[in-house]
């Protein structure tokens, strides 16, 4: 009878499930260690943790709308006492439980005005600002995920990728949100808020001859999403960029992400 490749891996595993038994020393030589625990998320590509995502509704945040924020007392207290020297911030007892009975999003006010960048997190948005009820409902579900993701962000595009629908739909908005803030191509924002009408995710969804960044030549199958710049898709999203706070221009949310497939600067590596 013929010994097939089969019967021979079947013989190795027999001989090897033996000189385990008989000397457990030759196990643990040859076993294939595990995959340390989050090594994958670690260096794979991954989502922004929730901490993260409250912060960039924080940093979002119009506090003109009165929005539900908490937050917790010993943040408050430490807040009095690493800020007691800034003119904004309460002085005298009473003055201070003052602020401590406050709306939270009015002592998120006085974090604002003063800088306390490292307390910003610190604060809680209880539901969504509205210019990222807009992000998920209409700009992220009907043309990120429908057409510029498919287009541009699964590798087209060297330097953007981003998440699809899945699970942890919540933190995948906000992270493909995040990544489209951060990422540059040839020096033109993805998202810009000082001119929204010339944010890559708009200009390459016009025809190529009527755009001033035109779409790359060399992605497969490319086709445009808008007629001009009157149509009102193309519109609509443009007035939703102008509601992003514009101070937050070039930032990065306070978030430490290394965005995926994004080439880093060689002097980082």
């Amino acid at each position: 009878m013929a010994i097939t490749g089969q019967h021979l891996l079947r013989l190795f595993l027999c001989v090897l499930a033996v000189l385990c038994l008989a000397c457990p020393a030759v196990g643990q030589a040859i076993a294939i260690p595990e995959r340390p625990a989050g090594e994958e998320r670690e260096n794979g590509p991954r989502l922004l943790e929730d901490d993260q995502v409250n912060l960039i509704k924080i940093y979002e945040v119009d506090l003109a709308t009165q929005p539900r924020i908490s937050i917790d007392d010993d943040v408050l207290e430490a807040f009095l006492k690493e800020f007691a020297s800034d003119n904004l911030v309460p002085k005298g007892r009473d003055k201070q439980r003052e602020f401590m009975r406050a709306e939270g999003y009015q002592q998120l006010e006085l974090f604002f005005a003063v800088r306390a960048r490292d307390y910003y997190g610190k604060a809680v948005m209880r539901g969504e600002p509205e210019n990222m009820t807009e992000w998920h409902r209409s700009v992220h579900r009907s043309y990120i995920l429908e057409y510029f993701r498919p287009s541009f962000g699964i590798g087209q595009v060297e330097q953007l990728y981003l998440f699809d629908r899945g699970r942890e739909q919540d933190r995948i908005s906000y992270t493909n949100f995040y990544i489209l803030t951060q990422v540059r191509i040839g020096g033109v924002p993805m998202i810009d808020r000082d001119r929204p009408e010339e944010s890559l995710i708009l200009q390459w969804g016009l025809p190529r001859e009527s755009a001033k960044f035109p779409a790359p030549e060399d992605v497969p199958n490319w086709q445009p999403y808008f007629r001009d710049t009157e149509d009102q898709r193309y519109t609509r999203i443009v007035e939703w960029i102008k509601t992003l706070v514009a101070d937050n221009r070039n930032t990065d949310y306070g978030i430490t992400y290394r965005l995926p497939r994004h080439r880093q600067p060689e002097a980082e590596e």
